[in-house]
């Protein structure tokens, strides 16, 4: 999505008392061409590789000479992971929340990782003038779109009203396309540190299950119940699932801590994207 400089310059700078008249501008004018088409993934072998200490683990077991499409989230854009396929830094396709508690994303490390397409995972009215202000210093080869906001309140209130995390926006939606087989790794509810060189905030695991706690904001017993949840239903649509072992270890103990599932049930729907045929910009990533 090529957006303009004057409209890039208007995402950043309208005036907090203003920034509800350039949303409604933007959006009008650029709202459809940022649309996610989870056609784009059709037929696609997906390695989704997330951040957690367990991934190299996660990657011997699964082995990953079969998939054609690495996607990451955030700072995993310039963490090095050794067993990545291709490269330490390779990702094809990066979902991001473009927030402060993130590094910046500069043009030098998406051209290093071979980004094609970046996916912000916030829907929201103000997230959408950050991806416009985003988009206006994107280097050519990178698309960029929006996960669907309807994706995004479905996961909402199958959590029970929690945040998702950017990785199960990630998961989520690439469970729910036409992609032929998705894998995922690296992958623990919080429940282990991070691997090094992707965030230096936590040095133990117990700082890392501490740390999401004191902030509330998501719910690790609730993603892990739903992403298994999805899995299943992925499956049962017949597509193929792997997923690595410290994921498989970490989802059962925390989901023997939530009992229940107390979100909603129903299938997630997907933002006006329809499996079988494409709504909007198919470009593959």
């Amino acid at each position: 999505m090529i957006v303009h400089p004057t409209y890039a310059l208007l995402a950043r700078a309208t005036p907090k008392p203003l920034r509800g008249v350039a949303h409604r501008i933007l959006h009008h004018r650029l709202g459809p061409g940022f649309a996610l088409d989870l056609q784009a993934f059709r037929d696609r072998r997906v390695l989704i590789v997330g951040p957690a200490r367990t991934v190299e683990d996660d990657l011997a077991e699964l082995g990953c000479a079969g998939f054609d499409t690495v996607v990451r989230m955030n700072n995993g854009l310039d963490t090095p992971i050794a067993a990545v396929p291709g490269h330490p830094y390779r990702c094809d396709v990066l979902f991001h929340c473009l927030t402060a508690e993130t590094r910046p994303v500069a043009p030098e490390n998406l051209r290093r990782a071979g980004v094609r397409l970046i996916v912000h995972r916030l829907p929201t009215r103000g997230d959408f003038l950050r991806t416009v202000a985003f988009a206006g210093d994107l280097p050519p080869a990178t698309d960029l779109r929006i996960a669907p906001l309807d994706h995004h309140r479905a996961l909402c209130r199958r959590l029970g009203g929690f945040a998702p995390t950017t990785g199960l926006v990630c998961a989520s939606l690439l469970l729910a396309s036409p992609a032929q087989a998705v894998g995922i790794v690296g992958f623990t509810f919080f429940t282990t540190r991070y691997v090094p060189d992707y965030d230096a905030r936590d040095r133990t695991d117990a700082e890392t299950r501490q740390r999401v706690r004191a902030r509330g904001h998501h719910s690790p017993e609730r993603e892990a119940r739903l992403l298994m949840q999805l899995v299943d239903e992925a499956r049962a649509r017949g597509m193929e699932v792997m997923l690595g072992p410290g994921i498989l270890a970490a989802a059962a103990r925390v989901g023997e801590a939530l009992p229940g599932c107390d979100g909603d049930p129903a299938a997630l729907p997907l933002g006006g994207t329809d499996r079988r045929a494409g709504t909007g910009n198919g470009r593959r990533p």
